[in-house]
């Protein structure tokens, strides 16, 4: 492991990890498997229960905030969902995707004790074919 959570790895130890997770998603760009043997892509009601998801957890992150959240950013994030079935058809036209880690952070990997850049992830739970994007916003975001 890079490090006990929740410490942040060296920047030598980031760069390895996102170099690692670059490379996974290099591997699968636009792989003519995805889809068809390999995942599956979101459909309607996939993107639905997504869609409802979401409005539960903004509602209760809106209720928690209450008035400290100014109009403008919960008018932000309101048109942000509305969008969401436009945003997710562009996994339809298989370009631009590869396969996503779906929970990847620096403690969902073993780095090498040797110093090579041969990263080992692990927690394969969440894989999807999507943006390569989500994988390392999602990790920005753990940190």
């Amino acid at each position: 492991m890079a490090t006990e959570w929740p410490l942040p790895p060296s920047d030598a130890q980031s760069r390895t990890i996102v170099g690692s997770l670059a490379r996974t998603h290099a591997a699968w760009w636009e792989d003519p498997r995805l889809g068809v043997t390999v995942g599956a892509w979101p459909n309607d009601a996939a993107t639905d229960r997504l869609i409802q998801q979401v409005v539960g957890y903004f509602d209760v992150f809106t209720g928690r905030l209450g008035d400290e959240l100014s109009h403008e950013r919960r008018a932000f994030y309101e048109r942000l969902i509305a969008a969401t079935p436009q945003l997710h058809k562009r996994y339809r036209d298989a370009k631009n995707i590869t396969l996503a880690h779906g929970d990847a952070h620096v403690w969902n990997c073993f780095l090498p004790r040797n110093g090579s850049d041969d990263v080992q992830w692990f927690d394969w739970e969440g894989w999807r074919i999507r943006a390569p994007t989500i994988d390392l916003a999602y990790m920005m975001a753990i940190h």
